[in-house]
């Protein structure tokens, strides 16, 4: 799980460093359609991917619950039978 936060934070990070030059080539009269587009789609790309990793982080992390859980109620039905 923590390999799918580090691609999420250079994945965040990538998106940062985008919205950035786009800041930057539009005060500098440098930017045209075609890089914006480029860079808008670069920036779903990377969303996209963001999204991903979150829902496995998401999955992962209801496993989790649901394995403990179970765990829980068999440790509570042995200690029962004590």
């Amino acid at each position: 799980m923590e390999i799918d936060l580090v691609q999420v934070l250079i994945q965040g990070g990538a998106i940062g460093i985008s919205i950035g030059l786009l800041i930057y080539m539009g005060f500098k009269d440098k930017l045209t359609n075609t890089t914006l587009n480029n860079h808008l789609s670069h920036i779903d790309e990377t969303m996209q991917g963001i999204s991903i990793q979150m829902e496995r982080a998401n999955n992962n992390q209801t496993h989790l619950v649901s394995v403990l859980d179970q765990n829980t109620k068999v440790i509570n039905a042995v200690l029962s039978k004590k």
